[in-house]
């Protein structure tokens, strides 16, 4: 099995004037010189390299032969000359450079020793176009939501309940009683209505969900920052919510699940809960299963608003635990159209 940076080894010992004989006109000592720089950079062991044969020749069966013309192939050697008399021209200016940097550094006679702060150079890869080495992407921009995206998913969960009365004049209302009575006895004024949803939200993290530790953490924090609900009020757990629920990602303070159960009231509380389901093994775990299946009996016992969202595709839930919780509890895939889904099971609505 090869991977990225095999091949970047590969474009580099090209690059550098190896795994080709420029003059040499017969394509058989090409191929075999391709073959012998393939060979020195990725067989280990004799199995291997029957592999790569195997291969090679499927390659070599399939890819037209070119061979370079006469033109072509003295500009290539003149360009290869100079890259190399370019870089032993550099190596020698800064050989010299280093030796005038260490006499100038040197300290006289009775005076300290001072060391220069250390320079950091970014250096560009040969080829513009040619991805830099060990260079990765941290970016949120590759979420399946962004955070605006999430607040505007959240503010849709709201169950508003008739609080008190405000100050603001009901003049509809008001009209409507003088009507109905002839005389006007006292003004009506606008009820207050509030948000009234309690929303627990179960991250599972460690494990098989570490890559979505980011995306789960943001789910909670829009939340709770940009969403309308009342209270939000995040646990953690690894694998299966069994025994306990921890109170940080780290799972260093925990609170058993009585406890969690006891907090949850049967017209306001939601419960969301984001895991794999087992989706990322791709087998059935009886153990994870039975677990499951109590934890979910234990929280319908106080409220039905539950649904689960699973950051893996419904095609990978199949022959997994997934597919068998699936039939439990609402599940849906973690994205946009998925949280909306799940919003509407959390706000009392059945699913179609």
């Amino acid at each position: 099995m090869l991977e990225l940076e095999d091949y970047y080894d590969l474009l580099d010992a090209l690059q550098g004037g190896f795994g080709f004989d420029l003059e040499a006109t017969d394509p058989e000592v090409q191929v075999a010189a391709f073959r012998r720089i393939c060979c020195l950079l990725w067989i280990k062991n004799p199995l291997e390299e029957a592999l790569f044969d195997q291969q090679f020749k499927v390659f070599l069966a399939e890819a037209p032969m070119k061979t370079l013309e006469e033109k072509e192939a003295e500009a290539l050697r003149e360009s290869i000359k100079k890259d190399k008399e370019q870089d032993a021209l550099d190596r020698n200016l800064k050989s010299d450079k280093d030796a005038d940097e260490k006499r100038e550094s040197s300290p006289l006679p009775n005076q300290p020793l001072e060391i220069p702060a250390p320079q950091f150079k970014s250096q560009e890869p040969l080829n513009p176009y040619q991805p830099a080495r060990h260079q990765f992407l941290i970016s949120d921009q590759y979420y399946p939501m962004v955070p605006r995206e999430m607040q505007q998913s959240w503010r849709h969960l709201h169950r508003p309940e008739r609080i008190g009365s405000s100050d603001q004049l009901d003049v509809l209302g008001t009209v409507r009683a003088f009507a109905q009575k002839g005389y006007l006895e006292k003004p009506i004024f606008e009820a207050t209505y509030r948000n009234q949803v309690d929303l627990f939200i179960l991250l599972d993290v460690g494990g098989s969900m570490v890559a979505y530790d980011q995306l789960g953490a943001q789910l909670i924090r829009t939340a709770q920052e940009g969403g309308r609900v009342r209270n939000v009020a995040a646990y953690y757990f690894r694998n299966v919510p069994d025994d306990k629920v921890y109170l940080d990602p780290q799972r260093t303070s925990w609170k058993s699940l009585s406890e969690f159960v006891g907090e949850l009231e049967p017209l306001r509380s939601s419960v969301l809960i984001i895991s794999d389901a087992g989706a990322a093994r791709g087998a059935q775990n009886l153990k994870r299963l039975f677990l499951t299946e109590a934890f979910l009996e234990e929280v319908r016992n106080k409220t039905l608003r539950m649904a689960w969202l699973n950051p893996f595709p419904p095609k990978r839930w199949k022959g997994a635990s997934a597919e068998q919780i699936s039939e439990w509890i609402p599940m849906f895939p973690l994205d946009r159209n998925g949280l909306d889904k799940a919003i509407d099971v959390l706000k009392g609505k059945v699913e179609n």
